[in-house]
Order: structure tokens, then C-alpha cells, then sequence
């Protein structure tokens, strides 16, 4: 009779001890492999949304004109052309007489410090400073002066100087700031 309770209680102990000697460490793999699963379906269904966000974006930017990123180029153009400045400052200083073609022009970029600070630059924009002379009279420098607030590139005047000259006729020093993404 013995034998009748020894071997069923041995069963079960040796079946307590697989358990635990095999089963449980399985279970903590398949816990720990299925914790991995809902963190990769989590990031799944982020990467998911993130695409879709992408795609309006993209079908929102393809549904601007062309001409208004153009315009947006101008405005904030993300490299510098010196050049294409010049010429598109004297082009509306051309409009009021060849008096007021731009003269004594020097460019100069930021030098990378940033208001008397020390170290680098870390600003997201870029800036050129343009010094030109025009000449002449007031009533022209009042509309040139409404054409540079009214164009679409970007301009601040940070220095304007005049001279009187004969007859209705100013010599007028600017200095403009410009910007530019970098």
C-alpha cells in the first residue's frame, strides 16, 4: 500500500520538478520573446503612422505651386548668391534712373560669432551685409526705399547715410542685412 502512494506522489513531484526545471524557464523565454513582439508591433504601428504623416506632408508640399515656392526661395533662399543680391538690388534701384545704379559695393558675410558671445554660430540662418552708394533725389530714395520694404527677398536696412549734392541730388550710403538658411 505504501508502494500505491509512493509512486503517485513521486509522479507528481517529478512532475512539480520538470515543471520547473523546463517549463518555467520556456514560459520566461516565450514571456520575454512575447514583450519583444509588442515592442516591434508598437514601433510597427509608429512607423506606420509616421509614413502616413510623411505622405500628407508630400502631397501637401506637391500641392504648392511652383511659384510660390519660388517666391519662398526668394524669401529665404537656403544658400547665398552675392551676385544674384547685387543685381537684384540695383535692378530696383534702376527703376528710378541710372543716378541710382549701385556704386561702392562690398559684401561681407556673418564672421560665426554672435553678439559679442564666444564660440561658434549655432544659429539655423545666415546672414550677408551689403554697403552701396546711389545717388539721388529724396523723392526717388522714398520709393526705392518702399520697393526694397515691398520685394520678397528678405532685407532689414541697418545703415543709410546721406551727403547733399547739387540740386536736388543725394549721395546715399546704405547698408542692408540679408538672410539665408544654412
Amino acid at each position: 500500500m505504501i508502494t500505491r502512494l509512493v509512486i503517485p506522489i513521486a509522479l507528481v513531484i517529478a512532475a512539480i520538478a520538470l515543471f520547473f526545471a523546463l517549463t518555467q524557464p520556456a514560459m520566461g523565454v516565450l514571456q520575454t520573446k512575447q514583450e519583444e513582439k509588442k515592442t516591434i508591433d508598437d514601433a510597427l504601428d509608429n512607423a506606420k503612422k509616421i509614413k502616413k504623416i510623411q505622405d500628407n506632408l508630400l502631397a501637401a508640399k506637391q500641392a504648392i505651386p511652383s511659384d510660390k515656392i519660388d517666391n519662398l526661395n526668394k524669401l529665404l533662399p537656403d544658400t547665398i548668391d552675392n551676385v544674384q543680391l547685387i543685381i537684384d538690388v540695383n535692378n530696383i534701384a534702376l527703376k528710378y534712373g541710372s543716378n541710382m545704379a549701385l556704386r561702392n559695393i562690398k559684401v561681407r558675410t556673418d564672421d560665426g560669432m554672435t553678439g559679442g558671445k564666444i564660440g561658434p554660430n549655432t544659429k539655423k540662418y545666415g546672414t550677408v551685409f551689403l554697403n552701396f552708394t546711389v545717388t539721388g533725389p529724396y523723392s526717388a530714395l522714398k520709393q526705392f526705399l518702399n520697393d526694397l520694404e515691398v520685394s520678397l527677398r528678405l532685407i532689414d536696412i541697418t545703415g543709410l547715410t546721406f551727403t547733399a549734392g547739387e540740386k536736388e541730388s543725394y549721395e546715399y550710403n546704405f547698408e542692408i542685412k540679408t538672410y539665408w538658411l544654412k
